[in-house]
C-alpha cells in the first residue's frame, strides 16, 4: 500500500473577510477601533465626520488623524488580514482584525503620509469585502484638486508632515444610524474607547485626574503598557457645518465637572479624556431628604493600591442609592428617557488598555457573598451602585471584543482579588456607612411597595363592600343540601403544623364562630398574606383605627426570627404560637427594628392578643398585636377538666 500523499490546505479569503466585517455588536464599534489605531500610531488630534450618502439608510464616515501614518508595509497590513504590525498582545488591536469593520461598506479610501513623504498617498477600493486574497491595491499621489485633498485642508492636515484618513462610504451595518446621533457617539466614545480611560477612576474628581496627567505626575499608573495620554477628538455629525470638540455641542455631558471645564477650557482634549465618574461626594446618613436620595459617590481605588504585581488592577468606586443623576445625562431612569440604563453598564467589567470589554456580574456577585459571611451580599446583590473594572494586559479580547476568550483562565485568580479586595474595604468607615445607607434605602423602596400594594388590595375589597350587589358572594356556614352540623358535636383534627394550616384551622373557626378577624381576600404570593374584615369589638387592636386590616399568618413568631415583610404594611398577625420574646426582624436577620413583647392586658375574649410587636415609624410608637389561636384550644381544655 502507498503512503498517503500531501493534503492542500483551502482558502476562503473572502468568506473569513465577511466573517471578520459582520463580527460585530454594535456599529459604534468601527469608532472604537479607528481611536485605538489612532492612539497607537502617535495622534494628538482626531477627526471625526458622519453624514447621510444618496441611500439614507447607508451613512458613512470620516476618521482622520494626525499620527504617524501607514507605510508600505502597514498599508499592506491594512488591506490584508491578520496582518497587524502592533507587538504581540501589547496592544488590543495586536490580530489586525477590528480594522476589517471598514470593509462592510460600499466604498473604502485609505490615504496617508508618512515623514519624509512628498505627499499623501491614496487608494480606493470599492466592495473591499469581496476583495480576492492576491489582488494588488492601486496607490497613486494625492493631487491637491481632488476632493480628498480639500477634506484634508479643511482638517489642516494637509500640509502636516504625517497622518492618515480613512473614508467609510455606505456602511453596510443595520445599525448605523447611530453613527448620527451626536450624544450618542460622544457617549459610547467616553465608554468604550481609549479616550475614556478608566484610571480617571483612581482620582476624586475629574480635574484632580487631569492636572495629574497634564503635570505628569502619574506614578502607579501603569503608563508603560498604556500612556495616559489625551487626545482631542473633533466631531462633526450627520450634517453638521463645521467640525466642533467632543462636547462643544453638547455642553450638558460635561456641564457636572464646572471646575474642570473653567480650569481647562482652552484644552478640549482634557474634557473629553478620561471616563466620566461622579467626583467623590461623601453624603450623611442624616442626609435631609433620607438614605433613599443618598448622593453618595466614594472612590475605592488609589494610585497607590490598585495595582497587583500580577499584573491585575482593580479600579472600583461606589454610588448611593440615587446616584448623581448630573453626571450621567444620556442615562435613562424613572420618567426620564435616555441611551441606557444604569443596569447596561454599572457592575463590574473586564477591561484591556483601560477599555470595557465583557461585563461579568456574576464574579462580583460571589466575591461579595464570600468577602461577608454576615449576609452582606444579599443587600449589595443590586449591582446598581457598583463601578468595578478589572483590567490585566494578557485579557484575549474576542475578534468582536464582546468578551475574552481566555476568561477561565483568569477567572480564579480575579475571583480571589476581588474577596480579598472588599474584605479590605469593609474595614473602611466611609465604605461600612455607605452600606448602611444602601441597606437603609433598599429597605425603604421595598417597604413602600408593599404599604402601596397592601393598599391596593385593601380598596379592592372595600370597593367589593361597598357594592349594594356582591357578586359571588357565598356563605359557608349555611349550605343547603348539607346536613348541619349539631353545636354539640365535635370536629376533632390535628393540630396545625404549618402556615398552610393554621390558615385552614382558622377559615373553619371563622365559619363557626364570630372571629376578631374575617379573612375576605388572600394571596401568600402577593405581599402581605390576607385583608380581613375587623369585628367592632377588635377594632381598638388596630393601630390607627380601621375596618379593613392587612393580616399576616405565620405557624410560629419568635424572636430573633425574620417575619418576611415590612411591619408598615401589616396590621395583625395571626400564628399557631409564640415562642419566645424580644428583638423581631422585618425582613431578614440582622435588621432589628421591632420589640416582640407580651401585652399588658389583652383587649379580647377570650384573650387571643396575648403579644404584640411594638416598633417605630416615622418618629411615632406603632403596636402590631399578635393573636394566638393556640390559647383557644388551651381555654377550651380547660373547660372541659371543669
Amino acid at each position: 500500500m502507498s503512503q498517503p500523499g500531501k493534503v492542500r490546505r483551502i482558502h476562503d479569503h473572502e468568506n473569513l473577510v465577511r466573517e471578520l466585517r459582520e463580527n460585530k455588536v454594535d456599529a459604534l464599534e468601527i469608532v472604537r477601533e479607528a481611536l485605538s489605531n489612532a492612539k497607537d500610531h502617535g495622534a494628538h488630534r482626531v477627526w471625526i465626520r458622519t453624514w447621510r450618502e444618496a441611500t439614507p439608510d447607508k451613512p458613512s464616515i470620516l476618521f482622520a488623524d494626525d499620527g504617524e501614518g501607514m507605510n508600505d508595509d502597514r498599508l499592506g497590513a491594512f488591506w490584508g488580514i491578520g496582518a497587524s504590525r502592533k507587538a504581540a498582545q501589547l496592544r488590543i488591536g495586536y490580530k489586525g482584525h477590528g480594522t476589517k469593520l471598514f470593509f462592510a461598506s460600499e466604498r473604502l479610501t485609505v490615504a496617508t503620509k508618512c515623514k519624509g513623504d512628498s505627499s499623501w498617498r491614496i487608494c480606493t477600493v470599492r466592495r473591499p469585502s469581496e476583495l480576492k486574497a492576491d489582488a494588488d491595491i492601486d496607490v497613486h499621489w494625492l493631487g491637491s484638486d481632488e476632493q480628498r485633498a480639500r477634506d484634508l485642508v479643511e482638517l489642516g492636515l494637509f500640509a502636516r508632515e504625517s497622518g492618515t484618513a480613512i473614508w467609510v462610504e455606505q456602511l453596510l451595518f443595520g445599525d448605523a444610524d447611530k453613527l448620527l446621533r451626536r450624544r450618542g457617539l460622544c457617549s459610547y466614545i467616553d465608554w468604550f474607547t481609549v479616550i475614556g480611560d478608566l484610571r480617571s477612576g483612581l482620582f476624586d474628581t475629574r480635574l484632580s485626574f487631569h492636572e495629574a496627567v497634564e503635570g505628569d505626575h502619574v506614578e502607579g499608573l501603569a503608563t508603560q503598557e498604556v500612556p495616559l495620554r489625551p487626545i482631542r477628538v473633533d466631531l462633526r455629525v450627520n450634517g453638521e457645518p463645521t467640525y466642533t470638540p467632543m462636547y462643544g455641542r453638547d455642553k450638558d455631558l460635561i456641564a457636572a465637572w464646572g471646575k474642570d471645564v473653567e480650569h481647562y477650557a482652552q484644552k478640549p482634549e482634557l474634557h473629553s479624556f478620561g471616563h466620566r465618574f461622579a467626583d467623590v461626594n461623601e453624603s450623611s446618613a442624616a442626609n435631609k431628604r433620607g438614605a433613599r436620595d443618598d448622593l453618595t459617590a466614594l472612590r475605592l481605588s488609589s494610585p497607590a493600591d490598585w495595582m497587583r504585581e500580577d499584573g491585575y488592577g482593580i479600579i472600583g468606586r461606589i454610588e448611593g442609592n440615587r446616584r448623581q443623576r448630573e453626571y450621567y445625562v444620556e442615562a435613562s431612569w424613572q420618567n426620564h428617557r435616555g441611551l441606557y440604563g444604569f443596569e447596561e453598564r454599572f457592575g463590574l467589567w473586564l477591561c484591556r488598555d483601560y477599555i470595557p470589554v465583557v461585563r461579568k456580574n456574576e464574579l462580583l456577585v460571589r466575591a461579595l457573598e464570600e468577602a461577608s459571611p454576615d449576609g452582606l451580599g444579599y443587600d449589595l446583590g443590586n449591582l446598581r451602585n457598583w463601578q468595578v473594572f478589572i483590567n490585566h494586559q494578557r485579557f484575549l479580547p474576542t475578534a468582536n471584543r464582546g468578551d475574552v476568550s481566555n476568561f477561565t483562565e483568569h477567572a480564579p485568580a480575579i475571583h480571589n482579588y476581588l474577596v480579598e479586595w472588599l474584605r479590605e474595604k469593609l474595614k473602611e468607615e466611609s465604605f461600612r456607612d455607605w452600606i448602611q445607607r444602601l441597606r437603609s434605602a433598599r429597605h425603604s423602596g421595598l417597604r413602600e411597595r408593599e404599604v402601596q400594594q397592601m393598599d391596593r388590595r385593601r380598596d379592592y375589597v372595600r370597593a367589593w363592600l361597598d357594592k349594594p350587589k356582591k357578586a359571588e358572594v357565598i356563605d359557608p356556614s349555611d349550605v343547603p343540601g348539607l346536613t348541619p352540623l349539631d353545636l354539640d358535636e365535635a370536629i376533632p383534627m390535628m393540630a396545625p403544623r404549618s402556615e398552610q394550616e393554621l390558615f385552614y384551622l382558622y377559615g373553619l373557626l371563622s365559619s363557626r364562630y364570630r372571629m376578631p378577624l374575617h379573612v375576605l381576600e388572600y394571596n401568600a404570593k402577593i405581599g402581605v398574606d390576607a385583608i380581613a374584615s375587623v369585628a367592632h369589638d377588635a377594632q381598638q387592636l388596630i393601630t390607627p383605627k380601621t375596618t379593613l386590616a392587612r393580616v399576616e399568618f405565620k405557624f410560629d413568631v419568635s424572636a430573633g426570627n425574620p417575619l418576611d415583610h415590612f411591619f408598615k404594611a401589616i396590621d395583625a398577625v395571626v400564628c399557631w404560637k409564640v415562642h419566645r420574646h424580644g428583638p423581631i426582624f422585618e425582613q431578614i436577620a440582622g435588621d432589628t427594628t421591632g420589640l416582640l413583647q407580651k401585652r399588658k392586658k389583652s383587649l379580647l375574649s377570650p384573650p387571643m392578643d396575648t403579644f404584640e410587636i411594638e416598633y417605630e415609624v416615622d418618629g411615632k410608637r406603632r403596636v402590631i398585636p399578635v393573636l394566638e389561636v393556640s390559647t383557644l384550644f388551651e381555654q377550651s381544655s380547660r373547660s372541659k377538666k371543669r
